[in-house]
């Protein structure tokens, strides 16, 4: 268990894009994938579906 799963389910949600989104920028670090993994072990066990769009 994680602090993110102390988390409401829709601030949740919203933080896991936002980071994605920071990172995609470049304004966070690679290296913040690993945030992202908890947040969405945390979505998991909440029952929340995160979808994620491939780059090509």
């Amino acid at each position: 268990m994680s602090l993110y799963d102390k988390f409401p389910s829709d601030f949740l949600v919203s933080f896991y894009y936002e980071i994605l989104s920071n990172i995609d920028r470049g304004v966070l670090t690679e290296r913040m994938h690993i945030e992202l993994d908890l947040i969405h072990a945390a979505a998991k066990r909440k029952g929340i579906v995160l979808i994620v769009k491939k780059s090509s």
